[in-house]
């Protein structure tokens, strides 16, 4: 189980000379996988001073899950067992959360180092270690694994298209990336594959591209939309589809960013879609999307209460939305409908 009481951002705060945590630097984010999650205390400190956040947590589904929502830049995981290879394994063996790696090792299981880089891991470093060491060796593998994943990757350059829209609108900060993650959290709860949890995922942060066709001061506007500003708003989701189908996935990706805005009912839009008609991408999205707006203050209103948000997706169950994927959002875990996990590790 993850241990939530680690998940804390760890910037420099007051030092003149340390990284700006709004900086690329500041970004990066280390997980420390331990059996005891009290440790590391002066390696988190070594890490902090450099802008480097860091988590510790035990073995188990949920640094996976972590993972492949891309929490993490690298991982450092203390070497236990045979068992503690097998984890490793888990995690370079698979696409979707193959990390840099460092484990570190003792005397006792320090005969397990050449199984270790036999399965990929990146370094293996012995116990006890100089901190300022470990946490140099953390930023490089950090930095690099971002690097690598810009220019393997051209929905980075997408990616940051999208954060750049959104900057339009103060109010929507860190919209994109919430819904990145929850919604991944309901395509895994309605029982998606993995490809199609992730095709969820990726069409979730680049779901209002299409507003980049869209003037700011529209975007912008506290009061209600005239015909004509409503007409281009409307029209955002097409024009997000024709920038997302050029992705790898694009076949996938664009009808879920297209259907955002249809209604189970029909009375959506661009396409006045219903029912199963709607991609089931599409379908996540709008709920995650309409539950992300009524919890996070808006330049009309302030963000309502959790019991709120939830009668009001159960009021629009089976009207607007799909009644199964109101019940799996609704059914998450508090932390995440809370969304507490954001300000311990937002990307």
């Amino acid at each position: 189980m993850f241990n939530f009481r680690h998940l804390q951002p760890e910037l420099p705060l007051g030092l003149d000379d340390a990284v700006s945590a709004d900086s690329a630097v500041g970004q990066l984010t280390v997980g420390i996988v331990t059996p005891n999650v009290w440790g590391f205390d002066i390696e988190r400190a070594a890490m902090r001073l450099l802008g480097v956040r860091s988590a510790t947590t035990l073995e188990g589904e949920d640094v996976v899950g972590m993972c492949s929502d891309g929490f993490f830049d690298c991982l450092i995981v203390e070497l236990q067992n045979p068992l503690t290879i097998m984890f490793c394994n888990d995690i370079k063996s698979d696409p979707y959360t193959n990390l840099p790696m460092i484990v570190l090792v003792d005397e006792v299981t320090q005969s397990l180092a050449p199984e270790a880089y036999g399965l990929g891991v990146d370094n293996v470093m012995t116990l006890p270690v100089n901190p300022e060491a470990l946490a140099m060796r953390a930023l490089r593998l950090c930095e690099r694994h971002r690097e690598q994943r810009a220019l393997e990757n051209p929905m980075g350059v997408l990616a940051a298209v999208s954060r750049t829209v959104e900057k339009h609108d103060p109010y929507t900060a860190g919209h994109i990336e919430r819904l990145r993650a929850i919604s991944g959290h309901v395509a895994r709860s309605v029982g998606l594959q993995r490809a199609e949890v992730e095709a969820v995922r990726v069409a979730g942060l680049l779901h209002d591209i299409g507003k980049i066709a869209v003037p700011g001061e529209i975007l912008r506007k506290p009061g209600a939309l005239d015909a004509h500003e409503w007409t281009l708003i409307k029209q955002h989701p097409v024009h997000g589809a024709d920038i997302v189908a050029t992705l790898r996935q694009g076949d996938v990706i664009a009808p879920m960013v297209r259907s955002h805005h249809e209604h189970w009912n029909g009375k959506g839009y661009p396409d006045g879609l219903g029912s199963t008609d709607i991609p089931i991408g599409g379908r996540i999205i709008a709920v995650v999307d309409a539950f992300d707006a009524m919890t996070t203050d808006r330049p009309y209103r302030s963000a309502l209460t959790l019991e709120e948000a939830r009668r009001r997706l159960s009021e629009g169950a089976g009207t607007q939305f799909d009644r199964n994927i109101v019940t799996a959002l609704l059914d998450l875990s508090p932390r995440v409908l809370e969304k507490r996990w954001e300000d311990a590790l937002s990307l």
